[in-house]
C-alpha cells in the first residue's frame, strides 16, 4: 500500500512536469515568432526649427510599440533642408 502512493505521488509530480515543460516550450515559440514579427528602424526626426535627433523606432505586428533617442540632438540653421526621403510616421510599420 505504501509502495502504491508513492507511485502516484511520483506519476503526479512527472505528469505536472510534463505540462509545465509543454507549457514553457508552447510560450518559448509564441516568442520566437512574436521576435521574426519585430522590425527596427532609424530615423531622424526633426523640429520645426531644423532641431534633429535620431530615433530608433520599433515594430510589432505593424504597431510602433517604442520610439527611443539613439544620439543626442543636432540644430541645423533655419533655412537647411533635408534632402533624404522623408519616412512617413504612419506607414513605417508596414
Amino acid at each position: 500500500m505504501e509502495k502504491q502512493k508513492i507511485l502516484i505521488i511520483i506519476a503526479a509530480i512527472l505528469l505536472l512536469a510534463g505540462i509545465f515543460s509543454l507549457s514553457f516550450y508552447k510560450n518559448q515559440s509564441l516568442t520566437t515568432f512574436a521576435i521574426l514579427d519585430n522590425k527596427h528602424y532609424t530615423t531622424a526626426i526633426c523640429n520645426d526649427t531644423n532641431y534633429c535627433r535620431d530615433y530608433e523606432i520599433v515594430c510589432v505586428n505593424k504597431t510602433i510599440v517604442s520610439i527611443t533617442p539613439i544620439t543626442g540632438g543636432v540644430q541645423y540653421p533655419l533655412d537647411w533642408n533635408d534632402s533624404r526621403d522623408k519616412a512617413n510616421m504612419t506607414n513605417v510599420c508596414e
